[in-house]
């Protein structure tokens, strides 16, 4: 098993608890190592699995259909740049909801905020969710958490303060991302904390915010700047709002032909205007190394991390701005957390140096701004599948097309310019069905990409890992047992099919023992029912869903080590117990409970007839055939 990683560390949940909300944001984005290392750990899976990939595995691997069940049961929204994003990356898993920002010059926060069934844990970091940001760069991060009783509630708070107003100017009508940001503000820590978050979002750059921290200080002792960009041009403008008798940036140390090379992303001409004292980062920080120790070549420098001394008190910021004007006084979305303490203790956030070089000294390496370069992208905000009104809201971008384009779903165009004119709808829904591709494909002009499909109502699609074709009678030991441990209940599952293998006559069981196991299932299936249901998902989940009543009365049907008399008799008991339910809950859900249990009847109906005497018997009596 290769070694875990400190940051990717954080992602991983406490003993004994599992995920229930989670949202994700970043710049770039890696969906290989999203889905096949990231996503997985948030929900407790073993990242380092041989059946691990999620892209390349058939859709019934069982590493895949423990993810999907696993995401199912939380809300998570990953968020990120739409113009730095491979939209030719197929998103592999369904369970989760990929949207991307396309309002601001760059996206560019990395800021994770998780729930956990009784933690709550919150990150802010340098690095992209990437396999480069998360292994190979020279990374920072801030982690609090409650499980180890950090104190950070109204950093908490300012979190979701962030989130909930970019939500509101990026995806209003994304409703799985406003359940995560609800799920996470129900848990939110109660305790205060001395560390602020700093965000694009308040009425000040960033900049400007921690200068107030710094109670507006314009007479700063030393200004430490760890970046790996900079303003292009003769002047670094962050640098005119900071002022400070001396100015250090932080330099890496490469390997050259005749020597040793010393590099910043500053230009010649800032650093001629800085003249700044240039510490060398340790070469123990910027090399990588192989589980055996061999050199692995030089790491790239991307942490952002800035640090001011007054006399005997000092100020830290890191997170996502790099020194720049974009990153720090606007434009951007960006997001920091801000120290405040002795010197003596903010000193302690600085690299490990080895030495000073003369500024004259250091290459200037060419400005390779994560901004530049951005290419044609997909007209698309979102495409929103909901399952239980079989619909897809599609939100375009604000734009005119450049060019003739569609919306196609598996070779079907599915959206397309109304009357001739290539005008973008705001939004439009339409009448979807989802097959078995997870995007759309969006053509403009000559440009051609994917685009991933969110899923509303995971709840709809409950799976139990592995476990595709359920004996019913499996459904009726786990409704009778009330298995809360699905892993637990294939593993019965799976030791009663090898019996089986291994004697023809286990399952010969006795008239009597098959209508004892069926009374304790139903029995533990009309207390399910009763519950009082809080949504029309939830209605629907406890028909439909692969443990539910539709499900078992098919099951049923098809159960060729049935005898037909028995057949019958089971779906009469299986209707007469469900029109014993009193139901409670939202009258939506009732609506929706109630519509399903008259289709149940319909098909029960269907297929038993025969066995005159007792099918009257449970067709006059109803509710009261299935009283106890």
């Amino acid at each position: 098993m290769t070694r875990v990683m400190p940051m990717l560390e954080a992602f991983t949940p406490p003993d004994g608890q599992s995920l229930r909300a989670a949202v994700l944001t970043t710049f770039d984005l890696d969906l290989s190592y999203l889905e096949q290392t990231v996503l997985p750990m948030l929900v407790g899976l073993d990242a380092d699995a041989p059946d691990r990939t999620a892209g390349k595995k058939s859709d019934d691997s069982p590493f895949l259909l423990t993810l999907r069940s696993r995401l199912r049961q939380a809300k998570v929204a990953v968020l990120a740049d739409k113009h730095r994003f491979n939209f030719e990356s197929e998103k592999g898993v369904d369970s989760y909801d990929l949207l991307f920002s396309h309002r601001f010059p760059a996206f560019h926060p990395k800021l994770h905020l998780l729930a956990f069934d009784r933690a709550t844990r919150l990150i802010v970091s340098s690095a992209n969710l990437t396999e480069a940001g998360f292994h190979r760069n020279l990374e920072l991060a801030w982690v609090a958490s409650t499980e180890r009783g950090d104190k950070f509630g109204a950093t908490a708070r300012s979190s979701l303060e962030y989130l909930n107003r970019i939500g509101r100017k990026e995806w209003p009508t994304s409703r799985v991302l406003s359940a995560a940001l609800t799920e996470l503000r129900r848990r939110m820590p109660s305790t205060g904390g001395d560390t602020n978050l700093l965000h694009s979002e308040s009425a000040q750059p960033i900049l400007h915010q921690w200068k107030r921290l710094m109670d507006g200080r314009d007479d700063l002792d030393e200004l430490h700047v760890v970046s790996p960009f900079f303003d292009g041009g003769a002047r670094s403008k962050p640098l005119t709002h900071l002022k400070a008798r001396a100015v250090h940036v932080y330099v890496r140390k490469d390997a050259g032909d005749t020597g040793p090379v010393y590099r910043s992303g500053m230009s010649a001409e800032a650093l001629a205007f800085a003249k700044p004292t240039c510490p060398v980062i340790h070469q123990s920080l910027t090399t990588g190394s192989t589980e055996s120790g061999e050199r692995a070549g030089s790491r790239v420098l991307h942490a952002k991390l800035f640090v001011a001394r007054a006399g005997s008190r000092g100020w830290a910021m890191l997170g996502s701005p790099n020194f720049t004007g974009p990153g720090l006084l606007g434009a951007n979305s960006e997001v920091a957390v801000a120290l405040t303490g002795s010197w003596g203790d903010i000193r302690k956030h600085l690299p490990p140096t080895e030495g000073v070089v003369d500024w004259t000294k250091v290459s200037s390496v060419p400005n390779d701004d994560e901004q530049t370069g951005r290419l044609w992208t997909p007209f698309l905000q979102g495409a929103e599948y909901d399952a239980l009104t079989g619909s897809m809201t599609i939100v375009y971008e604000s734009r005119k097309p450049i060019a003739k384009w569609s919306v196609a779903y598996e070779d079907k165009v599915i959206a397309r310019p109304n009357g001739g004119r290539d005008q973008f709808p705001h939004e439009r829904r339409i009448r979807f069905k989802l097959g078995k591709t997870a995007w759309l494909v969006v053509q403009e002009g000559s440009n051609k990409a994917k685009f991933p499909i969110a899923v509303m109502n995971k709840e709809l699609l409950p799976l139990v890992p592995g476990m595709a074709d359920l004996h019913y009678t499996d459904i009726l030991d786990y409704l009778a047992s009330g298995a809360a441990n699905l892993a637990r209940f294939r593993d019965r599952v799976i030791a009663k099919r090898n019996s089986r293998m291994g004697n023809a006559s286990v399952d010969d069981v006795p008239y009597m023992e098959q209508l004892s196991r069926l009374t304790r299932g139903l029995e533990g299936m009309r207390k399910r029912l009763s519950a009082r249901l809080g949504s029309t998902g939830e209605a629907t989940a406890v028909f439909l869903g692969d443990l539910g009543v539709t499900r078992l009365a098919e099951g049923i049907r098809t159960d060729r080590s049935l005898d037909d008399g028995f057949r019958r008799f089971a779906l009469l008991e299986l209707g007469a117990m469900v029109a014993s339910v009193r139901w409670c809950g939202k009258p939506e859900a009732l609506t929706q409970a109630r519509r399903q249990a008259a289709r149940l009847h319909q098909f029960i109906s269907r297929n038993s007839r025969g066995m005159s005497n007792i099918r009257s018997h449970y067709l006059s009596r109803g509710r009261k055939a299935w009283m106890r």
